[in-house]
């Protein structure tokens, strides 16, 4: 990882952990989707008693501070739109602990990246509105259950095989979860 990276990562995740509420009645938790993974299309859960139609991509979640893996993520892809050279994309997330699982929804950004490593296309990132609760507590598992609360995205991604018809997206994508406590 380059020097300009790593400060450019600092710099984000400085930003990020000051702009969330984190406070005795909220969890935060910072992991990052880290590999390549095969997209599969699922019908999901939608979180209002019925399913929808995604594209999944199954990868290893890590805890960012040690680099362990704490689990297995999962980002389905929908309702994806062309906004100027970028892309609109709804991401339904799952983040599979060991004690549960936490399911976030938000819509995406995806832009082309003008500068940085080669290993990647695309710059990605999801912010919620202050108040907003993007994590569905109703599909929230384990010490999850019934849990809402918000996550907002930092990433990359390489989409280069998706131009060949490959449904495969390489990932090192940062999320920052902010789950309420019970």
């Amino acid at each position: 990882m380059s020097v300009r990276f790593k400060i450019l990562y600092i710099f984000f995740l400085v930003i990020i952990f000051s702009s969330l509420q984190a406070s005795e009645t909220k969890k935060v938790r910072v992991v990052q989707f880290l590999g390549t993974a095969i997209g599969e299309d699922r019908m999901i859960d939608d979180g209002e008693g019925g399913v929808m139609a995604a594209t999944c991509f199954e990868i290893a979640m890590r805890d960012l501070k040690t680099g362990k893996k704490i689990g297995t993520g999962v980002d389905c892809l929908s309702n994806i739109t062309a906004v100027g050279d970028g892309l609109s994309v709804l991401a339904t997330s799952y983040f599979i602990f060991k004690k549960g699982t936490v399911v976030n929804r938000g819509l995406t950004s995806v832009q082309p990246k003008t500068t940085g490593s080669p290993d990647f296309t695309h710059i990605t990132g999801a912010i919620p509105a202050k108040g907003d609760k993007t994590i569905i507590a109703s599909l929230g598992t384990g010490k999850f259950a019934g849990r809402s609360g918000q996550a907002r995205l930092s990433g990359a991604v390489a989409m280069k095989t998706l131009a060949d018809g490959r449904l495969e997206i390489k990932f090192n994508c940062i999320f920052v979860l902010s789950v309420d406590r019970n």
